[in-house]
């Protein structure tokens, strides 16, 4: 792996926690907590079982698995196969919060390509043990979204950010908004967010998915989502989530690939992404190939602006997609979980990038 800091950039270390074998063919979109300050880190993700032809790709059957560091994420426990049930797909894409001393998981059961939904258990005792899932979409219809994703609002709101396919025929994708505002007992199902109208989305699917979102120092809210046109889209939210402006083209470069998006404890925000290569700007034809390089772009202005970029990971073979990040405040370090692939949905490890949260 090349890691090519410039001057006065953190240094990133990679560790690996999880390798790709004959059984388990690819480990990917995971997320992790804190359990004290200094303490017992606890880690989900989604692992994939081996089905011959499929290559480790999103239908092969996969479920969650949890692991533990007692040493700030340099060894881990092996991994726990967790009782979350089982889709006719599969189960994928964790996602926790710490609200007290309750712990969510979300994940999305997918049954079909035209069903999938989000679900939840909890935990009281640091996940050694979890609750039995309870579903918090619809019924109906087509719910999942990227790993590491729910946030507590000031308001005691819990959001997730969600997508639904919106045109089953083409593949078209849109971001949807999922909420409670009684500590996780009852949720709401937003409307899709509309987009401004994009040139050719006529004739191939215009796919806006797997939004990232944070709040804003004022309480708005801000989202980035991937596309396939080149550019996060984004759009912004007065009221919690329940509405929102029309998402439209960010300057953003980006390849057809999740963002993700987190405010550390000094009060900026960090955003993860893979950039579009120079072939792909000069066709201006964006696809989820192999994401050679994942890059971080700070921003001190509540995501009005961002720095320039720095390379987190790149190797111009294997790919680095759907990152977690956990900032560990005592030894001010960020563990960046993240799939390492040589192909964008092929066999994949489970790394760690670790780095000096970086100065301000």
């Amino acid at each position: 792996m090349g890691m090519l800091p410039a001057a006065g950039e953190p240094v990133v270390t990679e560790s690996l926690i999880a390798p790709t074998t004959a059984r388990y063919i690819r480990h990917s979109e995971g997320s992790a907590l804190e359990l004290a300050p200094g303490g017992r880190i606890l880690l989900i993700w989604s692992r994939f079982s081996d089905v011959p032809g499929q290559r480790g790709g999103d239908d092969n059957p996969a479920t969650l698995v949890q692991a533990y560091s007692d040493d700030g994420g340099r060894t881990w426990t092996a991994p726990r196969e967790m009782s979350v049930g089982s889709g006719r797909i599969n189960v994928m894409q964790a996602g926790l919060l710490c609200i007290g001393d309750r712990i969510f998981c979300f994940f999305s059961v997918r049954d079909a390509k035209d069903h999938a939904g989000k679900y939840l258990i909890e935990s009281r005792d640091g996940g050694e043990t979890w609750s039995e899932r309870r579903r918090i979409t619809p019924e109906v219809g087509y719910y999942t979204g990227a790993n590491d994703r729910a946030l507590r609002l000031k308001s005691g709101r819990i959001l997730l950010p969600c997508h639904i396919r919106v045109n089953m025929r083409n593949g078209d994708m849109s971001p949807v908004m999922v909420w409670s505002d009684d500590a996780g007992q009852t949720w709401t199902t937003g409307a899709p967010l509309a987009h401004e109208p994009q040139p050719g989305e006529e004739q191939q699917p215009l796919k806006i998915s797997e939004p990232t979102v944070i709040e804003r120092a004022d309480g708005s809210l801000l989202i980035l989502c991937r596309s396939t046109m080149g550019r996060l889209f984004t759009a912004a939210s007065t009221d919690g989530g329940a509405h929102w402006t029309t998402l439209a083209p960010s300057t953003i470069a980006s390849k057809t690939a999740p963002p993700y998006m987190k405010r550390i404890s000094d009060g900026r925000l960090i955003l993860l992404l893979n950039p579009p290569t120079p072939e792909e700007i000069a066709k201006n034809r964006y696809v989820p190939d192999v994401r050679t390089t994942l890059q971080l772009l700070i921003s001190r202005d509540d995501g009005a602006t961002w720095s320039a970029p720095f390379m987190l990971a790149h190797d111009g073979v294997n790919g680095y997609c759907y990152p977690a990040v956990l900032e560990l405040r005592q030894s001010k370090e960020l563990l960046i979980f993240c799939s390492k692939t040589p192909e964008t949905i092929s066999s994949a490890a489970y790394v760690l990038l670790r780095l000096p949260v970086p100065s301000a």
